[in-house]
């Protein structure tokens, strides 16, 4: 049988520059000929071509029609939410639909969206800004956590996050509850790095529209590493997909031909390193590290707590903690005298960190141990001067190293927080916080010379990359 064509529905949601928004939709509609959901909002007056959402006596937001200025001028009905309209995107963003001139997550509303873009600053899976004129946030890997058991229309296959430092390799486990649905996502494109945004983003995004405007039958995910790459500065693009699902194009997906995808398991992670894609290590098999609360509970940050607006998790000013190295299999266990080396550092900073603005680890731990003769604990900050970091671009992190003071299959690392950490590392994310603080274990450690410098890497399969339970900072 012969399949027919469907009209696909788009929307954009813009938290801070709208200029790559505006290029972007004006394309989807144009030329991908994408319906855009928001124009079934109701008018803000008879001669307006703002739209408004009512969806609670409190909350209601404009939908803006943007304009770029060039000689195109090109327009875009784009979102632009508010501090106050968090919780009705972070229901909304797992089952977009509009009924009745509300945003809703009901499988049966008469519009729904298969393709949602989210953009502004980007960390950690969360975007969030203030071109609203309030710092509106949303986690979407967390909106899809928490919306994990209801039930999807499976419209929504594609989400687009142009914001920085969103889909890296090690935060592929935070993006799970996205695919293993009934009714999953089939791929996200974002960046695993910086994303310039402005002119260079709107660059971007109309390439790629024109990408795959050209050959419908490209998988979008080659369009989108295309697009990016072709610009200058070429942009760190990055995509996570359900497996079978990375075949995903516009030829398809309007004919309704995509394979059937249900409770994804396996993901596929695809970057400049690997454009080919490889398979994204959803857990580590060896060590768990994490960062461990004192509070009554000793709560472990973890990506299922670790939000902006949970503000009773996290690394608190003046407070004690630990962090917690444990070995997941029984040959792993840790033996006496085994060094191992732990880079902390805060996620996405581009200056030099220092990880005694954040932390003072206990005394006990920096005096030599009396089985091992020297300290559990050392700062190895003289590895590499802070100028020649800079110069070099090397990670911004503080490396610590660590001598086994006896054989365990668990270490506890105690540490204070520092009392005045909040006011010399600043905010840097949404909702008050004061920067996303990761920990990276090498359990196999090499010391390699560049440059006449002695720098920690990992051997093969020596790292434990833990993004996902990096911990906020909060006052």
């Amino acid at each position: 049988m012969r399949s027919v064509n469907r009209s696909l529905t788009m929307a954009w949601v813009e938290y801070q520059d709208s200029g790559d928004g505006v290029v972007f939709t004006h394309a989807c509609t144009s030329r991908l000929r994408f319906k855009n959901a928001f124009a079934a909002l109701p008018r803000t007056s008879s001669s307006s071509r703002n739209r408004v959402a009512s969806n609670a006596a409190d909350s209601k937001f404009t939908v803006h029609t943007f304009s770029d200025h060039g000689k195109a001028r090109r327009s875009g009905l784009l979102a632009v939410p508010h501090i106050r309209d968090n919780a009705v995107f972070e229901r909304w963003v797992s089952n977009p639909g509009i009924a009745d001139g509300k945003l809703v997550s009901d499988p049966g509303a008469p519009t729904q969206v298969d393709l949602l873009v989210l953009s502004g600053h980007g960390g950690g899976g969360d975007v969030w800004g203030d071109v609203s004129g309030s710092k509106a946030r949303i986690s979407p890997p967390h909106a899809f956590q928490i919306n994990e058991d209801d039930t999807r229309s499976g419209r929504l296959v594609c989400l687009i996050t142009p914001a920085c430092t969103n889909l890296n390799l090690g935060l592929a486990p935070l993006w799970l509850s996205a695919f293993k649905h009934p009714q999953p996502l089939h791929v996200v494109l974002g960046y695993e790095d910086r994303y310039s945004g402005g002119a260079f983003g709107a660059r971007a995004l109309a390439k790629f529209a024109d990408t795959i405007a050209r050959n419908r039958k490209m998988p979008i995910i080659e369009a989108w590493r295309r697009a990016n790459e072709s610009i200058r500065p070429a942009q760190p693009w990055a995509a996570i997909a359900a497996l079978a699902g990375e075949g995903l194009n516009l030829h398809d997906w309007v004919r309704g031909d995509l394979p059937p995808l249900s409770n994804v398991e396996t993901l596929l992670h695809f970057s400049g390193d690997h454009p080919g894609g490889q398979e994204a290590p959803l857990t580590d098999p060896n060590y768990e590290v994490r960062w461990v609360m004192h509070d009554a509970a000793r709560t472990v940050i973890s990506m299922d707590n670790n939000v902006p607006g949970n503000e009773e998790v996290g690394l608190f000013e003046g407070k004690p903690g630990t962090i917690r190295i444990r070995a997941k299999r029984r040959e792993k266990d840790l033996e006496q005298g085994q060094e191992i080396y732990l880079h902390i550092y805060q996620y996405r900073r581009s200056k030099l960190f220092d990880i005694t603005d954040l932390l003072t680890f206990d005394a006990d731990l920096l005096r030599p141990h009396p089985a091992t003769g020297v300290p559990v604990v050392r700062l190895e900050k003289d590895r590499i001067t802070p100028r020649e970091r800079q110069k070099r671009k090397v990670p911004m992190f503080d490396t610590v190293r660590i001598v086994v003071p006896e054989p365990t299959d668990r270490l506890e690392l105690r540490f204070n927080v520092n009392p005045s950490a909040t006011k010399t590392l600043k905010p840097t994310g949404p909702a008050g916080t004061h920067g996303r603080y990761v920990l990276d274990l090498i359990h196999r450690p090499v010391l390699m010379e560049e440059d006449g410098f002695e720098i920690v890497t990992p051997l093969s399969n020596g790292r434990s990359f833990a993004a996902t339970a990096g911990a906020l900072l909060r006052p």
